[in-house]
């Protein structure tokens, strides 16, 4: 074979070769099957998000390009404090349009809808007074502003989105279960009754804050929208500020909510409208005013109808649930001697005082008035048989 064939066979060859590599790469793409990481993604069936494949950690994650998107918020809030307790003291005051209202509004709350219409023939005027005693939360994110409530309706719109909504009512209820925490699983879960009630009383007291803009606007001299919004009883659980009527609310709440029975009473006096709690222990009616022991006193629990004329706030003048047309006189009994020796002759005498849980005592130190001037002494109180059982 000369050389020239010789080159051109050569050349057959070496593009018969080349070819053949090329199908057989071909056909080898087209048999080969995805494996796991290329499958498609599943979608969540919550949030339609694709949910991670098998071996996602292995993959590398780019960095995000911008702003996430926030989380849906969920269609209806869970609420985990039961705020169907009403005390059963102003159920007799209320008209059925007023139940039926509340618990309306509380299903609208809790899927962030802003109004209810209810069949009511009697009104529902008692609606506001309700809200704020038994479901302080609807003041988390609602403001006086906004809220209308006509003779069968109720409507409202809120300041925050749905998102914030839910996180602030979740925020409420984790607070007021950490208050509860010490009567219910803590160091006060076995002590008696009026213990668990006192040991409320001195957390509020001691942590509260009088709140003077929520004052001024009741005596007229400021706007809501000047305060930018009224405090409740919201704003007492939570943040611990506040005026007479926040206060008295809130420790009512709380009391409900460990099974005492409380509501509020409130009064015009010769220095300004007032009001305070009124709750129901061993068969009778007793008064406590958180307020006027701001600071972590003891001299206005239990307090009598006595020191409340005292200064001006007659007993035929006192009103039940939030001052409206209800008179105390007209339905309560007011118990003036059962807690008199705990004041120890005086009221702001008491100047702080502990408790001793395993056996229901109060141990105070107090402010003592002798011939020779003021001295310190030590009182203890019995909570079982509302006696002095030892001073020093």
């Amino acid at each position: 074979m000369n050389k020239r064939m010789k080159k051109t066979v050569s050349l057959c060859l070496a593009a018969l070769f080349i070819l053949s590599c090329c199908v057989f790469s071909a056909c080898s793409n087209m048999d080969s099957t995805p494996g796991p990481t290329e499958a498609p993604a599943a979608e969540s069936p919550i949030s339609g998000t694709p949910e991670p494949t098998a071996d996602a950690s292995e993959k590398h994650t780019p960095e995000p390009t911008g702003t996430p998107e926030p989380s849906a918020a969920p269609e209806e809030y869970i609420y985990r404090i039961d705020y169907s307790v009403i005390p059963d003291a102003i159920m007799p005051v209320l008209t059925e349009a007023d139940i039926e209202a509340y618990f309306a509004v509380m299903e609208a709350f809790a899927k962030y809808e802003t109004g209810v219409t209810v069949e009511a023939d009697d009104g529902i005027g008692n609606i506001y007074e309700l809200l704020d005693l038994c479901f302080p939360v609807f003041f988390a994110d609602v403001y006086d502003s906004s809220l209308t409530i006509t003779e069968n309706s109720i409507s409202w719109s809120y300041n925050v989105d749905a998102e914030e909504h839910y996180r602030l009512i979740g925020e409420f209820e984790d607070i007021v279960l950490e208050k509860l925490d010490i009567v219910l699983n803590g160091e006060a879960k076995d002590s008696n009754e009026l213990l668990k009630a006192l040991v409320l009383y001195r957390r509020m007291t001691t942590e509260m804050i009088y709140d003077y803009p929520s004052q001024y606007h009741y005596l007229g001299e400021c706007t809501i929208s000047e305060s930018q919004y009224m405090n409740h009883c919201y704003d007492a659980l939570t943040s611990e500020r506040g005026v007479c009527w926040c206060y008295a609310r809130a420790y009512a709440f709380l009391l409900n909510h460990i099974g005492i029975e409380a509501l509020t009473v409130s009064c015009d006096g010769g220095i300004g409208h007032h009001e305070w709690t009124m709750f129901f222990h061993d068969g009778s009616w007793f008064f406590a005013d958180p307020t006027w022991d701001l600071g972590g006193s003891l001299s206005y629990f239990g307090i009598t109808t006595v020191n409340r004329e005292s200064v001006g706030y007659l007993y035929e003048d006192m009103r039940y649930f939030a001052g409206a047309d209800h008179r105390v006189s007209d339905a309560f009994a007011i118990n003036d001697t059962r807690f008199s020796s705990l004041n120890i002759g005086g009221y702001g005498t008491i100047d702080n005082y502990d408790f001793d849980y395993d056996n229901n005592l109060i141990v105070m130190n107090c402010l003592s008035y002798s011939s020779s001037g003021y001295g310190n002494i030590t009182v203890i109180y019995d909570l079982a048989t509302y006696t002095i059982a030892d001073e020093s």
